[in-house]
């Protein structure tokens, strides 16, 4: 897979001929920090040639043998990320040394809880987890 260079150039090679969907995707991860406002924010979601945010919307590009394509531009779609929530808490009642992870259902919200104190601190979407 193809990366952007910082101008947003990027190059595929040996395509056979036919209809291709063009999908581009911001790879940094949200920072998240203490510090940082967890409220609903505006995020870049993956999008589709020319700016769909579903492939259903996409337009395909058509490759032929040896077609050299320029000034393809996908413009990211944003969309609203939900907002966060902190959860803190401890699990008791380990043996002494036991390693341990609390995992959220229905998110991807895990904490590591280690020893002694097995205290751990996450953030989490609204929802029934």
């Amino acid at each position: 897979m193809p990366v952007a260079t910082e101008t947003g150039e990027f190059r595929l090679s040996q395509l056979a001929p036919g209809a291709y969907l063009l999908q581009a995707y911001d790879q940094r991860p949200p920072v998240y920090n203490r510090y940082n406002d967890r409220s609903a924010q505006l995020q870049f979601v993956p999008t589709y040639y020319p700016a769909a945010a579903t492939e259903q919307a996409a337009l395909p590009i058509e490759a032929g043998l040896g077609t050299d394509l320029r000034g393809l531009e996908i413009r990211l779609v944003k969309t609203l990320r939900p907002a966060l929530f902190r959860v803190t808490g401890s699990i008791t009642g380990l043996p002494p040394g036991t390693e341990a992870m609390v995992r959220f259902s229905g998110s991807s919200g895990t904490a590591d809880a280690r020893a002694p104190a097995y205290t751990f601190d996450t953030h989490v979407p609204a929802g029934e987890h």
